[in-house]
């Protein structure tokens, strides 16, 4: 299939993803390597010979993403400045088109090479923009990479960005090189590939899951399901198909753990602080904080009443510090978390 007139900007897209489906169908053999929390469970899977795995400590604390720093960095919940990471809300995949990039998860660094896979799930440190100095590579090397998001938390949309790096920083995208794919069965399927890799990582059923994926989303792209941004605007004609306070509300549900706030849900589903505010209290007939306050705590009296976890794992658990907990009890239902949990048995 051709691509259509209005779609001959995705070139450069759609020639990625035909490489990768090259990569695929011959005897190459694309090595799928699963990024994890230390390079000791990293080191736990096959890795191929030419890559190089070595520790590489973090120094810096991590820093919740909020207020303007939302522009900056439009899909993270916390980074790390001084080493160059950040904590993505959604799982990425990244595909190595060209190059010998260092690609830096967490505690560890990996030297990659082309037609190298590597899954980063959510909320896992991952490289930011800069790759690390690559002492291999002559000052005008360039390190190409393919980058997809999405499927965790919204299964109707997915991102694709060409990133492309030389002297260590990244060059602006250009045309045709990054688009929304607004369809749920490729959200479904990254998502699946997503759950598929972290519980097994045999090679055969995650190749043909990834390989689907691959070749759905050149379809999507080629058939105009698609639009050109680096964000999501809310005037997308796309944004029609999707209700922006129910997406809010499955946001809310599946970060209860992280230190939600209004500037970040609202620039998630694509509205601004002000037009969001509005339209959450109109849609849910009370405020975002109460709504987030209501849910963290239904969710603390299931752990409480079904689980045998301290006090202390089930404020993790809903984003509140015990003692913040202990306060909304008391407050809305006349008793501790204990004793609530002693009334349930």
């Amino acid at each position: 299939m051709r691509p259509s007139s209005e779609n001959t900007k995705f070139i450069p897209l759609l020639g990625v993803l035909k490489q990768m489906q090259f990569w695929f169908e011959s005897a190459h053999q694309s090595q799928i390597l699963l990024a994890t929390p230390t390079i000791e469970e990293f080191l736990h899977q096959k890795i191929p010979a030419h890559c190089e795995v070595t520790k590489r400590k973090i120094y810096g604390e991590r820093i919740p993403v909020q207020g303007r720093e939302i522009k900056q960095y439009p899909y993270a919940l916390a980074h790390w400045p001084g080493d160059l990471l950040v904590e993505g809300m959604n799982p990425m995949l990244a595909a190595v088109i060209s190059g010998n990039p260092v690609l830096r998860v967490a505690d560890y660094q990996i030297r990659c090479q082309t037609g190298d896979l590597l899954f980063v799930p959510a909320r896992l440190p991952k490289w930011n923009k800069v790759l690390l100095p690559d002492k291999k590579s002559s000052a005008d090397t360039h390190h190409d990479l393919a980058l997809f998001w999405g499927g965790a938390h919204d299964p109707s949309r997915v991102f694709m960005r060409i990133t492309r790096y030389q002297n260590e920083h990244d060059t602006p995208s250009r045309t045709g090189e990054a688009c929304w794919v607004i369809n749920s069965l490729s959200g479904q399927l990254f998502s699946l590939l997503d759950s598929h890799l972290q519980n097994s990582i045999r090679a055969k059923s995650t190749f043909h899951l990834l390989a689907g994926f691959i070749s759905l989303l050149q379809e999507e792209i080629e058939s105009g399901d698609c639009f050109d941004s680096l964000t999501f605007p809310s005037d997308s004609p796309f944004s029609q198909r999707l209700d922006p306070i129910e997406h809010a509300l499955q946001y809310i549900e599946n970060h209860l753990d992280k230190p939600l706030c209004i500037d970040v849900v609202a620039h998630w589903v694509g509205l601004s602080r002000s037009v969001f505010t509005r339209r959450f209290r109109a849609d849910m007939n009370q405020s975002f904080v109460d709504y987030l306050t209501e849910q963290r705590l239904q969710q603390a009296k299931v752990l409480l009443s079904q689980t045998d976890l301290s006090i202390v794992r089930i404020s993790e658990r809903v984003g509140l510090l015990p003692g913040r907990l202990r306060q909304l009890f008391g407050k809305k239902y006349q008793c501790t978390p204990m004793e609530f949990r002693r009334s349930q048995r």
